[in-house]
């Protein structure tokens, strides 16, 4: 590896841990534990609510008044993991710059992309 380059990644690392290192935990657990967010789910009313799948379970969350149905958003009244996965999913929350993509969950990352492949398919 060249010097330019391995500049170029200690750069990227460092880039990297700044930003997690301002993410609080709970935007981290949203960006990198397998969550499903189904914007069309029927058990949801309406555009502003969406379903979250976390570990067999469905967690249905209104993006607008930022309400989850788990215990952590009942208990404690802070937007939860579920509410911030929906956040990112949907584009209200954009992922934050230094990020490495390919950390994100699985399926949040094939959601962004397709999002990403239809507005270019719209232009």
């Amino acid at each position: 590896m060249s010097a330019a380059t391995e500049s170029d990644a200690a750069a990227s690392d460092a880039q990297m841990i700044q930003t997690l290192a301002r993410l609080e935990d709970r935007d981290i657990r949203a960006l990198t534990r397998p969550m499903n967010t189904v914007i069309d789910d029927p058990d949801t009313w309406g555009d502003d609510e969406v379903a979250v799948y976390h570990k067999g379970r469905q967690h249905i969350v209104n993006v607008v008044t930022q309400s989850c149905d788990c215990e952590d958003f009942h208990y404690r009244d802070v937007a939860c993991q579920h509410i911030r996965r929906a956040w990112y999913a949907t584009g209200r929350r954009e992922i934050p710059d230094g990020i490495d993509v390919d950390a994100l969950d699985a399926p949040l990352r094939e959601q962004l992309d397709s999002e990403s492949d239809s507005q270019e398919t719209h232009r």
